[in-house]
């Protein structure tokens, strides 16, 4: 596995007051220092913190013109609609040591906990716990359990539109083997085609032997039909894993369904975590200039489900089927990093595992996030998870795209940052002063999304 190269940059990053959105939870700003006593956060301060950060990160913007043909039995005509362009927060990304120690305390912790047996049940011995990152003048080894889970903000059309504040769901989907069965079939041709645009003289014999071994992956492929049996059989204290996919996780059962209790309206009793409904919606609309649902992509994620958690992908997680070794990524410096290779990266892309030779907790865990965003925004992949999908009723032309990252916790901000800043020039490193001291970090994933409202058969667009 390729060494990430460790440097030091300036990364004095401040919170920014919006005192429009304040009145969406009456809470007041949080300062860019962190105490050692603060071990996690709740889903009222994560929707308040992703709500304010709507004015910085939506960057909402018209890009054309689309035109369809619509015909009914009294003859066709052209209809068109506008051409939008816009982030939305699609997922919550939590990485953590211990279950007990997960950095969401009301709505993570619990779910993380109800899969903590399974890596163990699936790969049929005693696991170790995640190892923590310690801040040394030397590159380490660190291993992170991650899950991530649908941000209840993401549906900005809706909100737009004015459905009101989002509520704690009474059940949510959980990963599944579905996308895993079309790895051979749709992924493999992929992989195959991405080694042919490496040059055979780039590289040394083991990229010889990986290439070989992509273009003849039986062995490493063989016997995956059995796993969704396996990852079914689980058993749980609420009942078994395959029950879960097949009928959904019941939240009541862990203590924090929708009907109150146990954390669902974050200690306020409310359904809607506190969010003033009216204030939510013209925050919203304030970043688009204007009202309605049609000024926004509907996002890929649904409120709450739950698209990936290390512990059910323990296979692929842990490497014991080393599938993601078939990518070139995993093999050729450069392609594939998050950052730049040749002047300051934090890690590689691939293989997407939970283990990252890291020695900054921050960045450690940013590295091991988007290798969580580039299982869930992609088809087939070769992992357990739910991909991200988009609704019907729109023409899309980007989605899951150019992710940013907003910190939410230890140190939440009401902005979007990109991982991979080349921070060698300076005294510090990223995020220096703002890391955890449980190791939890949690980040929301925003997506951008382009898209235009169907209106018939779409023909073009303009640009």
């Amino acid at each position: 596995m390729r060494k990430a190269t460790l440097r030091r940059a300036t990364s004095a990053m401040s919170l920014v007051g919006l005192a429009g959105l304040m009145g969406l939870t009456g809470a007041t700003a949080v300062h860019a220092q962190v105490s050692p006593d603060i071990v996690g956060t709740t889903t009222p301060k994560i929707l308040a913190t992703t709500a304010k950060a709507f004015p910085r990160c939506v960057a909402w913007r018209p890009k054309g013109v689309c035109f369809f043909l619509r015909c009914t039995p009294f003859g066709c005509s052209i209809r068109t609609s506008l051409k939008i362009s816009h982030y939305v927060p699609d997922l919550i990304v939590s990485s953590y040591n211990d279950t007990l120690n997960h950095p969401w305390t009301d709505i993570g912790k619990p779910v993380s906990t109800l899969f903590k047996g399974a890596g163990a049940s699936l790969l049929k011995t005693p696991l170790d716990a995640s190892a923590t990152t310690a801040r040394e003048d030397r590159e380490i080894v660190t291993f992170k359990t991650v899950d991530a889970i649908g941000n209840p903000l993401a549906d900005l059309a809706a909100l737009a539109a004015g459905s009101g504040a989002p509520a704690l769901p009474s059940s949510i989907s959980i990963p599944n083997p579905q996308e895993l069965m079309q790895f051979p079939a749709t992924e493999l041709p992929r992989i195959l085609r991405l080694w042919a645009t490496v040059p055979m003289h780039v590289g040394n014999t083991m990229v010889n032997d990986a290439r070989a071994i992509a273009q003849n992956p039986a062995s490493l492929i063989h016997g995956i039909t059995s796993l969704p049996g396996q990852l079914g059989a689980i058993q749980t204290p609420f009942g078994s894993v395959g029950d879960m996919i097949s009928n959904g996780l019941s939240l009541d059962s862990l203590g924090i369904g929708g009907g109150g209790g146990g954390g669902s309206g974050g200690g306020n009793g409310q359904g809607n975590f506190g969010l003033n409904p009216a204030a939510l919606q013209g925050a919203i609309m304030s970043v688009a200039g204007g009202a309605g649902g049609d000024l926004f992509c509907p996002g890929g994620s649904k409120p709450f489900n739950l698209y990936y958690q290390s512990d059910l992908d323990s296979w692929f997680w842990r490497a014991m089927i080393p599938l993601d070794m078939l990518y070139p990524q995993a093999w050729i410096p450069g392609f594939g990093e998050v950052g730049n290779m040749l002047t300051n990266t934090w890690g590689s892309l691939y293989p997407r595992t939970g283990e990252l030779v890291q020695s900054h907790p921050a960045k450690s865990s940013a590295v091991l996030s988007a290798r969580v965003h580039s299982i869930v925004s992609q088809p087939a992949q070769a992992h357990i998870y739910k991909k991200l999908q988009t609704p019907g009723g729109y023409k899309y032309f980007a989605r899951f795209a150019d992710p940013r990252w907003q910190p939410i916790h230890p140190v939440p901000e009401n902005r979007c940052v990109q991982f991979g800043t080349n921070d060698s020039l300076g005294p510090l490193s990223w995020r220096d002063f703002k890391t955890a001291s449980t190791d939890g970090y949690i980040w929301n994933l925003w997506t951008r999304y382009e898209c235009c409202k169907s209106r018939g058969k779409f023909l073009f667009s303009i640009p």
